[in-house]
Order: C-alpha cells, then sequence, then structure tokens
C-alpha cells in the first residue's frame, strides 16, 4: 500500500472514510477482495506472505499498512508486515492498546505506517520513530513517508478529496477516479528517497504504471454507523482486471432471521397470497429501480413495503423484499451495493416499522375498519417511510440527488406519496378483495356494534 486519504468525522452516520491504492510487483501473486473463511476479514491478501495491505472486520474494524521507502533499511529476514493489519483486525484490542503494544517491536519490521481504526478512534504508528499517533478530525492522508509528509501525490490526493467532500456525497465511482491520477510531479517538487530519479518520477504518480510494478488495487472503504461498504478495483500491467464490492448492513442479517424463524412459507397454504406476491415481485423492483433507470432533476423513490406487511404478513414480506432487491439489481444499472442498501432502507426498515406500527394501533385505539385504513395504513405508513428515511440518513444511505439541507423535507414527502397509495390500496381491497390481506380480519374489524342492554 503506498497512498492512503481519509476523511475522519467520529460525529457523523459515516465517521471513517478511506480511499487508498496498493501498489506492488505484478508478478506477486494476490487475491482480490473477499471475505476470508477462517476469520471473517475483508480484504485483498497476499497469497506469497499470507497477510493484507487494508482490511475491516464485520465489527467495523479497519487496519492499512504502507512501507517507509528507503532502500538502505530493507532486510530480506524481516517478518511481512501484512500480518499487522491481520492482527489488528482479529484482535479485540483497541486502537491505542495494540499500538502501544506493538510500538516496541516495530524495529523488527521493515519500516511501515499502520493506520488502525477500532469504531472509536483513528490512530497511526510510524515504526521507524516507534510513534503512536492520535490522529485528528477531517481530511488526513499518508504515503511512504511519515503521516502527513507533504508529497506532491499526497497533497493532490487530499485537496481533491476535500473538494468533493465540500460538494456533497462522492460516490465510489467518483472516489476511484481520484486515486487512477497518473500525474507525474515537477522534479523540483520530488521528494528524495534513495531511488533514481526516474523512478522517483513514476512514483510521484498516485497511479504508479511501470512495466513489472504499478497500482495494483484501488479502494474505497466506508465505515458507518450501522453499515460497512468495502470496493476494490483490481488492475494488472495491462490494465483493471476486476472490481469487487462488499458491504455489512447491520440489521439487515438480522431483520431476515427473525422472519425466516417464523416460517413465512406457510402464510402461502391455500394459494390466497399468489397473486399479490406475483404483483409485488412485478411491480415493485422497476419502483425502486426507477431513479436508475430515469435520470430525473428530483430523484425520489417509493418504497411499497408497508402495502406488502398488511397484505402477506411481516415474516412473508420480509423474504420477498430481499427478492425484489435483486431484481431491481439484475434490470437496472445501481449495482449491487445499492440494492443491498435500498432493500435495508427502503424495505426491510419501514416494513419492520409497520409492523410495530400495527400492533401498537390495534392496542390502543382498537380494532375498526377505519382505524386500519386511517390510522394504520395511511397515517402509520406515512410515519414509518418517514422514520425509516430519517434513519437511513444517519446510517449514511441519502436519497439521489437531494442536498441535504432538503434531506428532510424529501423524506417527508415521499412517505406521503407511499401513505396515499397505501391507504388507496387497502380501503380498495378492504372492499373487494380482503382475502388478499393477511392483516385484515372480517371478524376483527367488523365486528357489529353492541346492543345497549
Amino acid at each position: 500500500m503506498c497512498l492512503i486519504a481519509w476523511n475522519w468525522q467520529p460525529d457523523s452516520a459515516t465517521p471513517l472514510l478511506l480511499i487508498a491504492n496498493r501498489d506492488e510487483f505484478y508478478a506477486r501473486p494476490t487475491a482480490a477482495l473477499h471475505e476470508w473463511p477462517e476469520t471473517g476479514i475483508l480484504a485483498g491478501r497476499d497469497l506469497q506472505a499470507g497477510g493484507t495491505w487494508l482490511g475491516v472486520s464485520r465489527s467495523g474494524r479497519l487496519a492499512a499498512l504502507t512501507n517507509h521507502r528507503d532502500p538502505n533499511q530493507q532486510r530480506a529476514d524481516a517478518p511481512s508486515r501484512g500480518e499487522l493489519v491481520s492482527g489488528f483486525l482479529n484482535s479485540d484490542l483497541s486502537a491505542e492498546a495494540y499500538l502501544s503494544a506493538l510500538s516496541p517491536r516495530a524495529a523488527d519490521y521493515n519500516p511501515f505506517n499502520l493506520l488502525v481504526y477500532d469504531g472509536t478512534h483513528l490512530m497511526g504508528l510510524e515504526s521507524r520513530h516507534a510513534r503512536v499517533l492520535t490522529l485528528p478530525k477531517g481530511v488526513g492522508a499518508v504515503s511512504n513517508a511519515d503521516f502527513q509528509t507533504p508529497w506532491p501525490k499526497l497533497n493532490a490526493l487530499t485537496n481533491c478529496l476535500q473538494q468533493h467532500l465540500d460538494v456533497g456525497h462522492p460516490s465510489d465511482a467518483e472516489l476511484l477516479a481520484l486515486l487512477q491520477n497518473r500525474l507525474i510531479a515537477a522534479d523540483d517538487h520530488l521528494p528524495t528517497t534513495g531511488v533514481p530519479l526516474p523512478l522517483e518520477r513514476a512514483l510521484s504518480a498516485a497511479f504508479v504504471a511501470l512495466p513489472d510494478y504499478g497500482t495494483r488495487a484501488c479502494s474505497v472503504a466506508r465505515l458507518g454507523t450501522h453499515q460497512l461498504t468495502f470496493t476494490e478495483q483490481g488492475f494488472d500491467a495491462h490494465g483493471p482486471t476486476h472490481k469487487k464490492h462488499l458491504t455489512a448492513i447491520y440489521p439487515f442479517v438480522s431483520i431476515l432471521v427473525a422472519a425466516l424463524l417464523l416460517r413465512p412459507w406457510r402464510l402461502m397454504a391455500g394459494g390466497v397470497r399468489l397473486t399479490p406476491l406475483l404483483a409485488a415481485l412485478t411491480l415493485m423492483p422497476w419502483l425502486w429501480a426507477m431513479p436508475s433507470l430515469h435520470k430525473m432533476p428530483l430523484q425520489l423513490q417509493g418504497s411499497g413495503a408497508c402495502l406488502l406487511v398488511l397484505m402477506l404478513g411481516w415474516p412473508l414480506a420480509v423474504p420477498v423484499l430481499c427478492v425484489v432487491g435483486v431484481i431491481a439489481a439484475l434490470i437496472s444499472p445501481m449495482g449491487w451495493d445499492t440494492a443491498v442498501d435500498l432493500t435495508v432502507w427502503l424495505g426491510l426498515v419501514p416494513a419492520t416499522l409497520a409492523l410495530g406500527m400495527g400492533q401498537a394501533v390495534r392496542h390502543w385505539i382498537g380494532p375498526h375498519m377505519f382505524v386500519y385504513i386511517l390510522g394504520r395504513a395511511f397515517i402509520g405508513t406515512a410515519l414509518c417511510v418517514f422514520a425509516a428515511g430519517l434513519l437511513g440518513q444517519l446510517a449514511g444511505h441519502t436519497m439521489p440527488g437531494i442536498d441535504d439541507s432538503l434531506s428532510m423535507v424529501a423524506h417527508w414527502l415521499v412517505a406521503w406519496g407511499d401513505a396515499f397509495l397505501t391507504g388507496l390500496f387497502a380501503a380498495i381491497l378492504v372492499a373487494f378483495k380482503p382475502e388478499w390481506l393477511a392483516t385484515w380480519s372480517d371478524q376483527l374489524y367488523l365486528k357489529p356494534p353492541s346492543r345497549p342492554r
């Protein structure tokens, strides 16, 4: 790893955004980004030494490594520095405790810089000085010298990153483009690291491309309060080789497992709900994919999850929403990371909130037809979709094309649009097809009024 930049905002929904390039000989065997089966680490892997240069854990830890460029200090018998990254990710130690324990033996390795994040603190270690650093908020970087050493490519990358952050929320594609800058620095700006001048020139670019050595991977990692995403674009001497994306969204698995434990297939007994299920699988993917398929000035996105809960019941609605997300990814260019994001924040979260809302309405107000339609289907949907939107925003899920200052208004408008459609369909189904509503019962909601004695 030869260049790392980050935006450290510990009080935000995405505390750490990190972008990085790994430079290495093309002949060195390497595995692309994947989940290590023995530990659950998400990282690429150096198949020669067994370690990694950048990795994250599903618990929200991150570690990244750069070498310190000094040909005079390289020892062939030194242990692999890649084990330091996986060592931190596999440990339960805090960032400070891990680096403090490592510092006294840092000289055992060839010179390096190690960046670690434990979910609370972002810290670094400069092995040459055995110095542990607590990194300040904001944009920072490290290359093949000490932290924040103002090399031309480090300055260029941090300036561009800051400019993109000032505008809004840069996409992975925009950040990967920053890492692929091949601009060579002027000779009078080059550092002196002990390598020949032609090599110093070539290494001054953020993206290195030499005949036998160059940038092997460009990476973007986002560690939020409720999710993490990790994207890697691989390269060899001939150009791009692969693009990998891994996502860990913490509510996703727990909601799906809870629904499956309730054996949702039982709700399909008799085939009564087959028609609403097929209708959902036909129409909802297009609803979710619309902003990716048709670029509009205001990219508002409907949910439909609360209506699906009314029709299928929560245990069956949850796996169906997951299938909707898969279909939406297949019929549009949104990508699997976006599809998973939508499945959680447009599907599973509002659906689960709708389950709780339905229980609360029936308990506190009582079973009545108009309470079901107006309270649960209409007002309840508005509140659930709006709450899911706000939770998603806190977790880093943003509405496409919506500025932060208008996001709350946008979520409010989308919620009432969903509420109107859900309330309308619920009223129609209560009147003409009540058997298509798993949450409706004539015996419960159409009780005859009690006669006075």
